[in-house]
């Protein structure tokens, strides 16, 4: 079996922030290792949930909300897997935290915002346009 994109794990506490991305790094690492001995270069992709406000203090606030809310509705456990990235705080500490995921060698972002609207507006206001992407390579052609 073949595969270009590997979305990588990370730990599910969104307080564990530094373990997620040395856990990222070493399966990055390992991933590597193995796809070079098949001959094959890896992509490496990231679910995340980013929560912001402007102030890291108040993002941590909102954070444990969600969780706790993640806590009392079972059906949403699936969606705290995304937190466990640790992109929680200011617009200036989720741009840091993108940008370190990015620099790991991270290349595709599955975003989801909390709350949803409100979030993705923000980020597209006060994040997206400090960041820098490369042109996605596609798989034909």
């Amino acid at each position: 079996q073949e595969c270009d994109a590997w979305f990588v794990n990370t730990d599910r506490d969104y307080r564990r922030y530094d373990d997620s991305l040395r856990r990222v790094e070493t399966e990055m690492g390992l991933m590597n290792q193995r796809s070079a001995e098949a001959g094959r270069t890896m992509r490496y992709c990231l679910s995340a949930c980013i929560l912001m406000a402007d102030t890291d203090a108040q993002a941590n606030e909102i954070a444990a909300g969600y969780m706790a809310q993640l806590e009392r509705d079972p059906t949403l456990k699936s969606a705290s897997s995304g937190v466990g990235a640790g992109i929680v705080g200011s617009p200036r500490t989720v741009l840091e935290r993108l940008r370190q995921y990015q620099s790991l060698g991270i290349d595709l972002f599955l975003l989801q915002f909390y709350p949803m609207r409100e979030g993705l507006d923000a980020f597209a206001e006060r994040v997206l346009p400090e960041l820098t992407f490369e042109r996605a390579r596609t798989a034909v052609g």
